[in-house]
Order: structure tokens, then C-alpha cells, then sequence
């Protein structure tokens, strides 16, 4: 009789410890993440062109004519580098029906001005970008004439067209961040000078839109940041905020809205609807104070009314 008890206690035995072993092959095992404090700032992102402050204008006392000219607009020249060739013979004649015999002799020093005395070179007077340039190969100027133009080296700008939806965040003195496409590794702040007073159409292929021009001083552009250049502009609207927030990965959304999978009972899976807010990257905000604390299921590893623990180390 002892014998039997012993038999039968063992053979319960056995199965208590095989039945937990039993129930948890249905139950999952997923990775969560919490609400979580996140930096957001509000932020208009838009596409714009590099171009170039205006520039300072230099001209001659005399008139003169180009034998070359060796810059083209939005070129980065050093101080004391050629933008022009001067054809000295032809200058020469060209000072000599201009002026009469006194003129000659305040400029030159004698009534018939030597190509010596002449300059051989039209220089830059100092770093900068070429803004426009008006002398031209053996084309004559006048006294006075502008020759071309000159903005000092960082005397860049960016302007953009704010879409009117976007208007009422943008201000003169915002900070932004500008990269080109041509250089996207480069990021360069900018400041934001001026908005348009007015709006205006702009069409695009076959759509029209309504949108007020806008221009930011750009900071830091090295001398191959260049006018003409594409440039993607985020402008910052207002101060750093902070919200709570979550992975957009961990949002899904049914007919019914966005939703969280949260445990309920500790171990079963339940569906949370929730509205969300504002957006940075892949951070969403969540506006439910409730969910603090909160293991935040992965929308990918459960379902609805599963069993559920949480994986050890899968936090987000």
C-alpha cells in the first residue's frame, strides 16, 4: 500500500511540473518601450536657392576696354586676383578721344597718355563673389561705368517661398539649419532677414500655389558653397518644448483610430486607443498622462487578448 501512494504522489509530481511548461507555449514574448520626455521644436521646412547679397559696385575714372575677361557671375575670387585684361593700345586711343588735351594731362601727366602708364590688369579689390560682371571683351566703357561686383566672402543668402499655410510661424530673426544638395554632409545656420510684405503665385507644372518669399544670412558657407545651389531650409518657429512621446512604431492604427497594445491583468494584451500630436522625426506625442509608466508593447510581436511577457533587456 505504501508502495502505491508513493508511485501516485510521483506521477503527480511529474505532471505539476510539466503543466506550467504546457501553458507557456501560447504565451509571447514581446519588446516594450515607455512614454518618454522629448525634445520638439516646431519647425517649417522648405526649398530655397543660395544667392548672393548685393554686391559693391567698381568702376574706373577712365574709360577702358577689356582684352579678356577671365571671371563669370557667382565666381569666388581672391584679393588681387585678374578679373580683366585691359587691351592697353586700344584704351589708350579710347582715352584720347574722350578727354581733351587738359583732361590728358591731369590723368596721364602729358598730353598723350603712354600704354605704359596704362594698367595692364583689373584686379579684385578683395575676397569675394563675383555678383554681376558688365565689363565685356573688347567692348569699350565709359567713365564711371560699373565694371562688376563684389560681395565679401560669406555675403551669402538663401531665399525661400513660405507656403501661405505656413506663413503665420515665420519671423525675421529665427534660427534655421541649411544643407545643400550638392554638399548634404554640410550643415550651415542661417537667420532669417527678411519676409515678404505681400504673397504671390507661384506654378509649379500645372498646380498653383499662394506663397510669401522669404530670405535667410547665411552662416559658415566655405567657399564651395556657391549661388545657384539648391538648399533645404528648416526654420526653427519657437522655443525647445518638451512632450511625451513614443516610437512611430509602436503606434497602430484600425477604422476606429491609433492605437497601443498595453498589458491588462499584468499578462493579457489589450488594445489602447489614444490621440496623438505633434511630430519630430520618428517621435510621435501621445496626449494620455495615463500611459506613464506604461510598458508599451511592440505592434509587431502581439495581438489583441494574447498572453503576454515582457521581454528581459527589450527595452526601447
Amino acid at each position: 500500500m505504501k508502495k502505491k501512494v508513493a508511485v501516485l504522489g510521483a506521477v503527480l509530481t511529474v505532471a505539476l511540473l510539466s503543466a506550467p511548461a504546457v501553458q507557456l507555449r501560447g504565451v509571447q514574448q514581446a519588446s516594450f518601450t515607455y512614454l518618454r520626455p522629448v525634445t520638439y521644436t516646431q519647425q517649417v521646412v522648405v526649398a530655397g536657392e543660395v544667392a548672393q547679397k548685393e554686391g559693391e559696385s567698381y568702376s574706373l575714372d577712365y574709360p577702358v576696354v577689356a582684352k579678356d575677361v577671365l571671371v563669370k557671375e557667382g565666381q569666388w575670387v581672391e584679393a588681387g586676383q585678374t578679373i580683366a585684361t585691359v587691351d592697353a593700345q586700344k584704351t589708350a586711343k579710347l582715352i584720347q578721344e574722350t578727354y581733351s588735351s587738359q583732361a590728358l594731362q591731369v590723368l596721364g601727366g602729358q598730353s598723350k597718355l603712354g600704354t605704359s602708364a596704362l594698367p595692364q590688369t583689373i584686379q579684385a579689390q578683395k575676397s569675394g563673389y563675383i555678383g554681376s560682371v558688365s565689363i565685356k571683351k573688347n567692348q569699350s566703357t565709359a567713365p564711371q561705368d560699373e565694371l562688376y561686383t563684389l560681395s565679401e566672402g560669406g555675403a551669402l543668402l538663401v531665399k525661400v517661398s513660405i507656403p501661405e499655410s505656413e506663413i503665420e510661424k515665420v519671423a525675421v530673426g529665427q534660427q534655421a539649419q541649411v544643407t545643400c544638395s550638392a554638399f548634404s554632409d554640410k550643415s550651415m545656420s542661417a537667420t532669417v532677414t527678411d519676409v515678404a510684405k505681400f504673397a504671390k503665385k507661384e506654378t509649379r507644372g500645372t498646380s498653383q500655389s499662394t506663397v510669401v518669399e522669404a530670405e535667410l544670412a547665411l552662416e559658415g558657407a566655405g567657399s564651395e558653397i556657391m549661388p545657384g545651389l539648391t538648399a533645404s531650409v528648416s526654420i526653427q518657429c519657437d522655443d525647445p518644448q518638451q512632450m511625451s512621446a513614443l516610437p512611430q512604431s509602436f503606434i497602430g492604427q484600425d477604422e476606429r483610430g491609433e492605437f497601443l497594445y498595453i498589458l491588462q491583468d499584468a499578462c493579457k494584451v489589450k488594445k489602447h486607443y489614444i490621440t496623438t500630436g505633434r511630430q519630430t522625426g520618428e517621435w510621435v506625442e501621445v496626449l494620455d498622462s495615463t500611459l506613464t509608466g506604461q510598458p508599451i508593447l511592440s505592434q509587431q510581436q502581439v495581438k489583441e487578448g494574447s498572453t503576454c511577457l515582457l521581454r528581459e533587456g527589450a527595452v526601447r
